[in-house]
Protein backbone atom coordinates (compact mmCIF):
# COMPACT_ATOMS: atom_id res chain seq x y z
CA UNK A 1 0.00 0.00 0.00
CA UNK A 2 0.79 3.78 -0.45
CA UNK A 3 0.98 3.85 3.43
CA UNK A 4 -0.20 2.12 6.65
CA UNK A 5 -0.45 2.93 10.28
CA UNK A 6 -1.77 1.39 13.61
CA UNK A 7 -4.40 2.57 15.51
CA UNK A 8 -5.30 2.63 18.90
CA UNK A 9 -7.67 -0.14 19.36
CA UNK A 10 -9.41 2.59 21.82
CA UNK A 11 -10.90 4.24 18.24
CA UNK A 12 -12.24 1.63 16.87
CA UNK A 13 -12.97 -1.00 19.35
CA UNK A 14 -11.07 -4.71 20.17
CA UNK A 15 -7.63 -5.10 19.03
CA UNK A 16 -5.70 -3.69 17.19
CA UNK A 17 -5.90 -3.25 13.22
CA UNK A 18 -4.29 -1.99 10.38
CA UNK A 19 -5.54 0.39 7.94
CA UNK A 20 -4.56 0.78 4.99
CA UNK A 21 -4.89 4.12 2.98
CA UNK A 22 -4.70 2.98 -0.17
CA UNK A 23 -7.12 2.01 -3.25
CA UNK A 24 -5.76 -1.28 -3.68
CA UNK A 25 -7.49 -2.69 -0.71
CA UNK A 26 -11.68 -0.97 -1.92
CA UNK A 27 -12.73 -4.59 -1.33
CA UNK A 28 -15.43 -4.42 -3.84
CA UNK A 29 -15.34 -1.43 -5.36
CA UNK A 30 -12.35 -1.32 -7.90
CA UNK A 31 -12.86 -3.99 -10.74
CA UNK A 32 -12.18 -6.99 -9.36
CA UNK A 33 -9.44 -8.49 -11.94
CA UNK A 34 -7.29 -5.41 -10.43
CA UNK A 35 -7.57 -6.31 -6.75
CA UNK A 36 -7.11 -9.92 -7.59
CA UNK A 37 -4.26 -9.07 -9.81
CA UNK A 38 -2.30 -7.34 -6.64
CA UNK A 39 -3.60 -9.50 -3.47
CA UNK A 40 -2.01 -12.70 -5.57
CA UNK A 41 1.51 -11.89 -4.61
CA UNK A 42 2.81 -14.09 -2.19
CA UNK A 43 4.72 -11.04 0.01
CA UNK A 44 1.03 -9.32 0.11
CA UNK A 45 -0.81 -12.19 1.25
CA UNK A 46 1.74 -13.47 3.81
CA UNK A 47 1.58 -9.16 5.69
CA UNK A 48 -2.10 -9.65 5.58
CA UNK A 49 -2.28 -13.23 7.03
CA UNK A 50 -0.22 -11.79 10.00
CA UNK A 51 -2.50 -8.70 10.93
CA UNK A 52 -5.89 -10.07 12.75
CA UNK A 53 -8.44 -7.26 11.20
CA UNK A 54 -8.64 -5.17 7.80
CA UNK A 55 -10.33 -1.83 7.91
CA UNK A 56 -10.80 -0.60 4.29
CA UNK A 57 -11.15 3.03 3.73
CA UNK A 58 -14.84 2.67 3.47
CA UNK A 59 -14.91 2.06 6.90
CA UNK A 60 -15.60 -1.98 6.41
CA UNK A 61 -13.58 -4.08 8.92
CA UNK A 62 -12.76 -7.65 8.04
CA UNK A 63 -12.22 -9.47 11.14
CA UNK A 64 -9.62 -11.82 9.06
CA UNK A 65 -8.01 -12.54 5.62
CA UNK A 66 -10.41 -15.32 5.49
CA UNK A 67 -13.45 -13.83 5.42
CA UNK A 68 -12.09 -11.17 3.33
CA UNK A 69 -10.91 -13.28 0.42
CA UNK A 70 -14.39 -15.49 0.66
CA UNK A 71 -16.13 -12.86 -0.67
CA UNK A 72 -13.09 -11.64 -3.35
CA UNK A 73 -12.65 -13.51 -6.55
CA UNK A 74 -8.76 -13.75 -6.30
CA UNK A 75 -7.70 -15.78 -9.03
CA UNK A 76 -10.01 -14.00 -11.76
CA UNK A 77 -11.58 -17.92 -12.86
CA UNK A 78 -15.35 -15.63 -11.84
CA UNK A 79 -15.44 -17.97 -8.56
CA UNK A 80 -15.57 -16.31 -5.46
CA UNK A 81 -13.74 -17.57 -2.46
CA UNK A 82 -16.92 -19.27 -0.88
CA UNK A 83 -17.65 -20.75 -4.78
CA UNK A 84 -14.41 -22.21 -4.90
CA UNK A 85 -14.45 -23.56 -1.02
CA UNK A 86 -17.81 -25.38 -2.27
CA UNK A 87 -16.36 -27.30 -4.82
CA UNK A 88 -13.27 -27.85 -3.62
CA UNK A 89 -11.02 -26.25 -6.18
CA UNK A 90 -8.08 -23.70 -5.13
CA UNK A 91 -9.07 -19.94 -4.70
CA UNK A 92 -5.29 -18.98 -5.89
CA UNK A 93 -5.52 -21.07 -9.56
CA UNK A 94 -8.21 -20.43 -12.38
CA UNK A 95 -7.58 -23.20 -13.47
CA UNK A 96 -7.30 -25.97 -10.56
CA UNK A 97 -6.83 -29.52 -12.86
CA UNK A 98 -4.94 -27.40 -15.36
CA UNK A 99 -6.85 -28.52 -18.16
CA UNK A 100 -7.35 -25.68 -20.11
CA UNK A 101 -10.22 -24.26 -18.81
CA UNK A 102 -11.45 -21.69 -16.09
CA UNK A 103 -12.84 -23.33 -13.08
CA UNK A 104 -15.65 -20.97 -13.06
CA UNK A 105 -17.64 -19.40 -15.78
CA UNK A 106 -14.49 -17.21 -17.52
CA UNK A 107 -14.81 -19.54 -20.13
CA UNK A 108 -17.30 -18.71 -23.57
CA UNK A 109 -18.52 -19.57 -26.46
CA UNK A 110 -18.76 -17.03 -29.52
CA UNK A 111 -22.20 -18.03 -31.24
CA UNK A 112 -22.45 -17.01 -34.69
CA UNK A 113 -26.00 -16.16 -35.49
CA UNK A 114 -27.38 -15.75 -39.25
CA UNK A 115 -30.25 -12.50 -38.92
CA UNK A 116 -31.07 -12.32 -42.50
CA UNK A 117 -31.16 -12.64 -45.86
CA UNK A 118 -32.22 -9.97 -48.34
CA UNK A 119 -32.04 -11.59 -52.42
CA UNK A 120 -32.00 -8.70 -55.01
CA UNK A 121 -32.40 -8.98 -58.87
CA UNK A 122 -29.71 -7.49 -60.81
CA UNK A 123 -31.83 -8.02 -64.46
CA UNK A 124 -33.83 -5.10 -66.10
CA UNK A 125 -35.78 -7.35 -68.05
CA UNK A 126 -39.14 -7.52 -66.27
CA UNK A 127 -39.20 -11.78 -67.01
CA UNK A 128 -36.96 -11.57 -63.86
CA UNK A 129 -38.72 -9.26 -61.74
CA UNK A 130 -38.35 -11.96 -58.76
CA UNK A 131 -35.77 -14.54 -57.77
CA UNK A 132 -37.73 -17.25 -57.25
CA UNK A 133 -35.90 -20.46 -59.39
CA UNK A 134 -32.80 -20.37 -57.77
CA UNK A 135 -32.70 -22.56 -54.35
CA UNK A 136 -29.80 -21.28 -52.00
CA UNK A 137 -28.18 -22.57 -49.36
CA UNK A 138 -25.07 -21.64 -47.34
CA UNK A 139 -21.57 -23.98 -46.04
CA UNK A 140 -20.43 -22.04 -43.34
CA UNK A 141 -17.28 -23.75 -42.25
CA UNK A 142 -17.91 -26.83 -44.10
CA UNK A 143 -21.69 -27.69 -42.52
CA UNK A 144 -24.72 -27.07 -45.31
CA UNK A 145 -27.40 -24.93 -43.79
CA UNK A 146 -30.56 -25.38 -43.56
CA UNK A 147 -29.57 -28.61 -42.59
CA UNK A 148 -32.63 -30.46 -41.87
CA UNK A 149 -32.60 -34.39 -39.99
CA UNK A 150 -34.02 -36.15 -42.75
CA UNK A 151 -33.01 -34.15 -46.06
CA UNK A 152 -29.24 -33.65 -47.31
CA UNK A 153 -30.47 -31.28 -50.09
CA UNK A 154 -32.34 -28.97 -48.03
CA UNK A 155 -32.43 -25.28 -49.42
CA UNK A 156 -33.98 -21.40 -49.27
CA UNK A 157 -36.23 -20.15 -51.75
CA UNK A 158 -36.23 -16.17 -52.41
CA UNK A 159 -37.98 -13.45 -53.58
CA UNK A 160 -36.54 -10.50 -54.90
CA UNK A 161 -36.34 -7.74 -52.14
CA UNK A 162 -38.09 -9.97 -49.25
CA UNK A 163 -36.08 -9.77 -46.34
CA UNK A 164 -36.10 -13.30 -44.87
CA UNK A 165 -35.51 -13.06 -40.96
CA UNK A 166 -33.93 -16.06 -38.64
CA UNK A 167 -34.40 -16.30 -34.65
CA UNK A 168 -31.57 -17.20 -32.94
CA UNK A 169 -30.19 -19.72 -35.97
CA UNK A 170 -26.81 -20.49 -34.94
CA UNK A 171 -24.75 -21.16 -37.45
CA UNK A 172 -21.40 -21.24 -36.17
CA UNK A 173 -19.28 -21.48 -32.66
CA UNK A 174 -15.95 -20.66 -31.29
CA UNK A 175 -14.71 -21.57 -28.00
CA UNK A 176 -12.29 -19.71 -25.93
CA UNK A 177 -10.51 -21.57 -22.56
CA UNK A 178 -7.60 -20.08 -20.14
CA UNK A 179 -5.51 -19.49 -23.35
CA UNK A 180 -7.34 -17.60 -26.41
CA UNK A 181 -6.88 -18.72 -29.77
CA UNK A 182 -4.59 -15.97 -31.59
CA UNK A 183 -7.40 -16.82 -34.66
CA UNK A 184 -11.09 -17.36 -34.60
CA UNK A 185 -12.07 -17.18 -38.31
CA UNK A 186 -15.53 -18.56 -39.83
CA UNK A 187 -15.78 -19.71 -43.37
CA UNK A 188 -18.89 -18.78 -45.11
CA UNK A 189 -20.32 -19.48 -49.05
CA UNK A 190 -23.68 -19.36 -50.66
CA UNK A 191 -24.44 -21.77 -53.26
CA UNK A 192 -26.86 -22.25 -55.74
CA UNK A 193 -28.65 -25.75 -55.68
CA UNK A 194 -29.15 -27.94 -58.69
CA UNK A 195 -33.63 -28.66 -58.42
CA UNK A 196 -32.85 -31.03 -61.28
CA UNK A 197 -30.32 -33.03 -59.46
CA UNK A 198 -31.33 -32.41 -55.62
CA UNK A 199 -29.07 -35.55 -54.05
CA UNK A 200 -26.31 -34.57 -56.43
CA UNK A 201 -23.82 -31.77 -54.89
CA UNK A 202 -21.09 -31.86 -57.40
CA UNK A 203 -23.20 -29.58 -60.02
CA UNK A 204 -23.97 -27.08 -57.85
CA UNK A 205 -22.30 -24.08 -57.98
CA UNK A 206 -20.87 -21.91 -55.42
CA UNK A 207 -21.83 -17.97 -55.74
CA UNK A 208 -19.09 -16.75 -53.88
CA UNK A 209 -17.98 -16.39 -49.76
CA UNK A 210 -16.11 -14.16 -47.09
CA UNK A 211 -13.79 -15.43 -44.60
CA UNK A 212 -14.79 -13.14 -41.28
CA UNK A 213 -12.84 -13.39 -37.93
CA UNK A 214 -14.76 -13.89 -34.99
CA UNK A 215 -12.35 -11.68 -33.02
CA UNK A 216 -12.59 -8.47 -35.25
CA UNK A 217 -16.15 -9.00 -34.76
CA UNK A 218 -18.28 -5.65 -32.95
CA UNK A 219 -21.93 -7.04 -32.56
CA UNK A 220 -23.37 -7.75 -36.35
CA UNK A 221 -21.43 -7.97 -39.47
CA UNK A 222 -23.19 -7.23 -42.98
CA UNK A 223 -22.13 -8.12 -46.44
CA UNK A 224 -22.83 -8.67 -50.17
CA UNK A 225 -22.51 -11.97 -52.66
CA UNK A 226 -23.19 -11.08 -56.43
CA UNK A 227 -23.42 -13.70 -59.10
CA UNK A 228 -23.23 -11.63 -61.99
CA UNK A 229 -23.96 -15.08 -64.34
CA UNK A 230 -27.53 -15.35 -62.09
CA UNK A 231 -27.87 -11.57 -62.09
CA UNK A 232 -28.50 -11.80 -58.33
CA UNK A 233 -26.93 -9.97 -55.26
CA UNK A 234 -27.69 -11.50 -52.17
CA UNK A 235 -27.51 -9.73 -49.02
CA UNK A 236 -26.05 -11.31 -45.68
CA UNK A 237 -26.26 -10.38 -41.85
CA UNK A 238 -24.79 -11.90 -39.29
CA UNK A 239 -24.60 -11.28 -35.50
CA UNK A 240 -22.43 -12.85 -32.15
CA UNK A 241 -23.80 -13.74 -28.69
CA UNK A 242 -21.38 -14.62 -26.06
CA UNK A 243 -22.13 -17.11 -23.41
CA UNK A 244 -20.28 -17.96 -20.46
CA UNK A 245 -19.55 -21.68 -19.19
CA UNK A 246 -17.37 -22.96 -16.65
CA UNK A 247 -15.20 -26.33 -16.31
CA UNK A 248 -17.60 -28.73 -16.70
CA UNK A 249 -15.38 -31.38 -14.41
CA UNK A 250 -12.84 -29.06 -12.35
CA UNK A 251 -10.96 -31.05 -10.59
CA UNK A 252 -10.31 -33.56 -13.22
CA UNK A 253 -7.74 -33.22 -15.79
CA UNK A 254 -8.25 -36.26 -17.31
CA UNK A 255 -11.96 -35.83 -17.42
CA UNK A 256 -14.12 -36.49 -21.01
CA UNK A 257 -17.81 -34.66 -20.03
CA UNK A 258 -19.29 -34.89 -23.48
CA UNK A 259 -18.16 -38.35 -23.55
CA UNK A 260 -16.99 -37.84 -26.93
CA UNK A 261 -13.13 -39.86 -26.88
CA UNK A 262 -11.44 -36.55 -26.60
CA UNK A 263 -10.59 -35.48 -22.63
CA UNK A 264 -11.22 -31.94 -21.80
CA UNK A 265 -7.95 -31.05 -21.39
CA UNK A 266 -7.07 -31.94 -25.63
CA UNK A 267 -10.30 -30.07 -25.91
CA UNK A 268 -8.71 -26.93 -24.97
CA UNK A 269 -5.49 -27.07 -26.96
CA UNK A 270 -7.52 -28.25 -30.03
CA UNK A 271 -9.75 -25.09 -29.37
CA UNK A 272 -6.57 -23.15 -28.80
CA UNK A 273 -4.57 -24.29 -31.58
CA UNK A 274 -7.49 -24.47 -34.28
CA UNK A 275 -9.05 -21.35 -33.42
CA UNK A 276 -11.60 -22.68 -31.22
CA UNK A 277 -13.15 -25.39 -33.21
CA UNK A 278 -14.21 -27.82 -29.87
CA UNK A 279 -16.16 -27.81 -27.08
CA UNK A 280 -15.96 -29.61 -23.93
CA UNK A 281 -19.50 -29.55 -23.44
CA UNK A 282 -20.56 -31.11 -26.90
CA UNK A 283 -19.28 -34.32 -28.96
CA UNK A 284 -16.28 -33.49 -31.10
CA UNK A 285 -15.66 -35.86 -33.50
CA UNK A 286 -12.35 -34.99 -35.89
CA UNK A 287 -10.96 -36.66 -39.24
CA UNK A 288 -7.68 -36.28 -40.74
CA UNK A 289 -7.84 -37.18 -44.82
CA UNK A 290 -4.80 -37.57 -46.63
CA UNK A 291 -4.42 -39.42 -50.04
CA UNK A 292 -2.38 -40.76 -52.57
CA UNK A 293 -1.43 -39.31 -55.27
CA UNK A 294 -4.33 -38.24 -57.88
CA UNK A 295 -6.98 -39.45 -55.20
CA UNK A 296 -7.96 -36.53 -52.79
CA UNK A 297 -11.41 -36.48 -51.11
CA UNK A 298 -13.95 -34.35 -52.71
CA UNK A 299 -14.42 -31.13 -51.42
CA UNK A 300 -18.18 -31.57 -51.89
CA UNK A 301 -17.81 -35.30 -49.93
CA UNK A 302 -16.13 -33.46 -47.16
CA UNK A 303 -19.13 -31.53 -46.66
CA UNK A 304 -21.84 -33.94 -46.99
CA UNK A 305 -20.14 -35.92 -44.18
CA UNK A 306 -19.66 -33.08 -41.77
CA UNK A 307 -23.58 -32.04 -42.19
CA UNK A 308 -25.12 -35.57 -41.31
CA UNK A 309 -23.01 -35.47 -38.16
CA UNK A 310 -23.90 -31.73 -36.98
CA UNK A 311 -27.50 -32.46 -38.11
CA UNK A 312 -27.38 -35.61 -35.31
CA UNK A 313 -25.30 -32.45 -33.04
CA UNK A 314 -21.99 -34.16 -33.33
CA UNK A 315 -19.40 -31.39 -34.10
CA UNK A 316 -17.56 -32.97 -37.11
CA UNK A 317 -14.50 -31.39 -38.66
CA UNK A 318 -13.04 -33.07 -41.55
CA UNK A 319 -9.46 -31.76 -42.30
CA UNK A 320 -8.48 -32.39 -45.87
CA UNK A 321 -4.86 -32.78 -45.52
CA UNK A 322 -2.21 -33.22 -48.07
CA UNK A 323 -1.08 -35.78 -50.70
CA UNK A 324 1.00 -38.32 -49.21
CA UNK A 325 4.61 -38.21 -50.40
CA UNK A 326 5.85 -41.02 -51.48
CA UNK A 327 6.75 -43.30 -54.60
CA UNK A 328 3.03 -43.63 -55.20
CA UNK A 329 2.80 -46.94 -52.84
CA UNK A 330 3.24 -47.67 -49.41
CA UNK A 331 3.30 -50.64 -47.40
CA UNK A 332 2.36 -51.41 -43.73
CA UNK A 333 5.63 -51.23 -42.73
CA UNK A 334 6.09 -47.50 -44.41
CA UNK A 335 3.04 -46.39 -43.00
CA UNK A 336 4.13 -47.10 -39.61
CA UNK A 337 7.35 -45.14 -40.21
CA UNK A 338 5.53 -41.98 -41.21
CA UNK A 339 2.88 -42.05 -39.29
CA UNK A 340 5.31 -41.85 -36.20
CA UNK A 341 7.52 -38.96 -37.91
CA UNK A 342 4.64 -36.93 -39.59
CA UNK A 343 1.30 -37.59 -37.41
CA UNK A 344 1.70 -35.31 -34.03
CA UNK A 345 1.60 -38.03 -31.45
CA UNK A 346 -0.91 -35.11 -29.72
CA UNK A 347 -3.31 -35.73 -31.93
CA UNK A 348 -3.44 -40.32 -31.66
CA UNK A 349 -5.78 -39.50 -28.71
CA UNK A 350 -8.15 -36.84 -30.72
CA UNK A 351 -8.06 -37.71 -34.35
CA UNK A 352 -9.55 -40.45 -36.62
CA UNK A 353 -6.89 -41.02 -39.40
CA UNK A 354 -8.71 -41.82 -43.31
CA UNK A 355 -5.96 -42.23 -46.32
CA UNK A 356 -7.72 -42.28 -49.64
CA UNK A 357 -6.21 -44.40 -52.25
CA UNK A 358 -6.03 -46.09 -55.75
CA UNK A 359 -5.22 -49.39 -54.42
CA UNK A 360 -5.69 -51.36 -51.18
CA UNK A 361 -4.25 -54.17 -52.55
CA UNK A 362 -7.26 -56.05 -51.26
CA UNK A 363 -10.58 -57.26 -52.76
CA UNK A 364 -12.33 -54.54 -50.73
CA UNK A 365 -13.42 -50.72 -51.45
CA UNK A 366 -12.44 -49.85 -47.82
CA UNK A 367 -10.55 -51.39 -44.83
CA UNK A 368 -10.91 -50.24 -41.04
CA UNK A 369 -8.92 -50.16 -38.10
CA UNK A 370 -9.74 -48.60 -34.85
CA UNK A 371 -9.31 -44.96 -35.48
CA UNK A 372 -7.43 -45.01 -38.86
CA UNK A 373 -9.66 -46.00 -42.36
CA UNK A 374 -8.38 -46.83 -45.79
CA UNK A 375 -10.77 -45.99 -49.02
CA UNK A 376 -10.39 -47.47 -52.02
CA UNK A 377 -11.00 -44.83 -54.91
CA UNK A 378 -10.80 -47.28 -57.68
CA UNK A 379 -14.28 -49.20 -57.56
CA UNK A 380 -16.17 -47.90 -60.20
CA UNK A 381 -19.04 -46.88 -58.27
CA UNK A 382 -16.87 -44.41 -56.23
CA UNK A 383 -14.06 -43.21 -58.66
CA UNK A 384 -13.51 -39.75 -57.29
CA UNK A 385 -17.69 -39.02 -57.05
CA UNK A 386 -18.20 -36.91 -54.30
CA UNK A 387 -21.57 -38.98 -53.44
CA UNK A 388 -20.03 -42.23 -53.36
CA UNK A 389 -16.37 -41.70 -51.46
CA UNK A 390 -18.61 -39.73 -48.62
CA UNK A 391 -21.07 -42.80 -48.17
CA UNK A 392 -18.21 -44.91 -48.32
CA UNK A 393 -16.13 -43.15 -46.21
CA UNK A 394 -19.29 -42.89 -43.61
CA UNK A 395 -20.13 -46.36 -43.87
CA UNK A 396 -16.58 -46.74 -42.37
CA UNK A 397 -17.11 -44.09 -39.50
CA UNK A 398 -20.25 -46.28 -38.87
CA UNK A 399 -17.91 -49.26 -37.75
CA UNK A 400 -15.36 -47.36 -36.29
CA UNK A 401 -18.02 -45.80 -34.06
CA UNK A 402 -19.64 -48.94 -33.09
CA UNK A 403 -21.57 -50.15 -35.87
CA UNK A 404 -19.95 -53.46 -36.01
CA UNK A 405 -21.01 -56.59 -37.44
CA UNK A 406 -20.48 -58.64 -34.42
CA UNK A 407 -23.34 -56.30 -32.53
CA UNK A 408 -25.61 -56.05 -34.78
CA UNK A 409 -26.79 -58.18 -37.20
CA UNK A 410 -27.49 -56.22 -40.30
CA UNK A 411 -24.21 -54.78 -40.08
CA UNK A 412 -21.71 -56.08 -43.66
CA UNK A 413 -24.46 -58.71 -44.39
CA UNK A 414 -25.47 -57.97 -48.55
CA UNK A 415 -28.83 -60.55 -47.80
CA UNK A 416 -30.13 -58.80 -44.61
CA UNK A 417 -29.75 -55.07 -46.54
CA UNK A 418 -31.85 -56.93 -49.61
CA UNK A 419 -33.96 -58.39 -47.06
CA UNK A 420 -34.64 -55.12 -45.21
CA UNK A 421 -35.14 -52.94 -48.45
CA UNK A 422 -38.17 -55.01 -48.91
CA UNK A 423 -39.67 -53.33 -45.43
CA UNK A 424 -42.30 -50.42 -46.31
CA UNK A 425 -39.55 -47.88 -44.65
CA UNK A 426 -36.17 -49.46 -45.87
CA UNK A 427 -32.85 -48.73 -44.50
CA UNK A 428 -31.60 -45.42 -45.29
CA UNK A 429 -28.59 -45.57 -43.99
CA UNK A 430 -24.44 -45.60 -45.09
CA UNK A 431 -24.50 -49.13 -43.86
CA UNK A 432 -26.81 -50.41 -46.35
CA UNK A 433 -24.80 -51.39 -48.91
CA UNK A 434 -27.42 -51.33 -51.43
CA UNK A 435 -27.57 -47.37 -50.47
CA UNK A 436 -23.73 -46.70 -49.70
CA UNK A 437 -23.07 -44.94 -52.54
CA UNK A 438 -26.12 -42.83 -52.07
CA UNK A 439 -26.85 -42.10 -48.52
CA UNK A 440 -24.77 -40.43 -46.57
CA UNK A 441 -26.21 -40.99 -42.44
CA UNK A 442 -27.33 -43.15 -40.29
CA UNK A 443 -30.81 -44.80 -39.74
CA UNK A 444 -33.10 -43.69 -36.87
CA UNK A 445 -35.04 -46.71 -37.34
CA UNK A 446 -33.84 -50.43 -38.52
CA UNK A 447 -36.13 -52.76 -37.11
CA UNK A 448 -36.16 -51.42 -34.03
CA UNK A 449 -32.48 -50.03 -33.48
CA UNK A 450 -31.55 -46.75 -33.69
CA UNK A 451 -28.14 -46.47 -35.88
CA UNK A 452 -27.17 -42.75 -34.59
CA UNK A 453 -28.15 -43.99 -31.01
CA UNK A 454 -25.23 -46.49 -31.22
CA UNK A 455 -22.73 -43.70 -32.70
CA UNK A 456 -24.15 -41.18 -29.94
CA UNK A 457 -23.21 -43.70 -27.30
CA UNK A 458 -19.61 -45.22 -28.88
CA UNK A 459 -17.76 -41.83 -29.43
CA UNK A 460 -15.39 -42.47 -26.49
CA UNK A 461 -14.04 -45.58 -28.95
CA UNK A 462 -11.32 -46.23 -31.63
CA UNK A 463 -8.97 -42.87 -30.60
CA UNK A 464 -5.59 -43.58 -29.33
CA UNK A 465 -4.74 -46.36 -32.13
CA UNK A 466 -1.56 -46.27 -34.96
CA UNK A 467 -2.45 -46.03 -38.04
CA UNK A 468 -2.29 -49.91 -39.70
CA UNK A 469 -0.38 -50.84 -36.43
CA UNK A 470 -2.15 -54.34 -36.48
CA UNK A 471 -2.48 -54.74 -40.31
CA UNK A 472 -0.49 -57.41 -41.95
CA UNK A 473 2.50 -56.73 -43.83
CA UNK A 474 0.82 -57.62 -47.46
CA UNK A 475 -1.30 -54.45 -47.13
CA UNK A 476 -0.59 -51.19 -48.21
CA UNK A 477 -2.09 -48.26 -50.66
CA UNK A 478 -1.28 -46.81 -53.93
CA UNK A 479 -2.26 -43.73 -55.71
CA UNK A 480 -2.78 -43.50 -59.92
CA UNK A 481 -0.69 -45.11 -62.23
CA UNK A 482 0.81 -47.76 -60.79
CA UNK A 483 2.87 -49.86 -62.60
CA UNK A 484 3.77 -52.96 -60.19
CA UNK A 485 1.92 -54.01 -56.75
CA UNK A 486 5.64 -53.85 -54.67
CA UNK A 487 6.03 -51.45 -51.70
CA UNK A 488 9.31 -49.14 -52.99
CA UNK A 489 12.01 -49.09 -51.33
CA UNK A 490 12.75 -46.84 -48.13
CA UNK A 491 10.13 -44.76 -46.27
CA UNK A 492 7.69 -42.69 -47.30
CA UNK A 493 7.37 -39.31 -46.23
CA UNK A 494 4.16 -36.52 -45.92
CA UNK A 495 3.86 -33.40 -44.82
CA UNK A 496 0.91 -33.58 -41.99
CA UNK A 497 1.55 -29.97 -40.60
CA UNK A 498 -1.64 -29.81 -38.27
CA UNK A 499 -1.69 -25.66 -38.85
CA UNK A 500 -2.02 -26.03 -42.00
CA UNK A 501 -5.43 -28.06 -42.47
CA UNK A 502 -8.09 -27.66 -44.99
CA UNK A 503 -11.71 -27.19 -44.67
Amino acid sequence: GQSRQEKDPGEVGGPPVIEFETDLIYFGKPPQDEIAAWVRREDKLALYRSYPDFVDVTGGTYHDWYQARMDLDLDGDCLTGRQELELGTDDMMPDTDLDGWFDGPCNYREQIMLDQIIAHNLQEDAFYEVVEDDEIYLIIDGVRYPNRRSDLDDYWVFEDGEPREFNDYVVAERVRGVELSPFAAVDIALWEDDFELQNEWADDQRMGGVIYDFLDWAGSVSFQIRDRELGVRYELRLSKERVYFADPDPLNEWADSDRDGITDYDESRIARDFGGITDPERKDLFIEVDHMPGNALNSRAAFMISTAFHRMDINAVVFRDEQVAANNCLNEREFQNWTREYFDNRDYNAFRYVLMARENWREASALRKPGALLIDDSWWWIDGDAQAQAGTLMHELGHDLGLLPDAFPWIDDVLWSIEVEADEAGWHSSMNYLRQPYEVRFDTNVRGHNEWEVVHANMHIGLGNRFLDSWADTDGACGDNVQEILPPAGSGHANSDFQRHQY
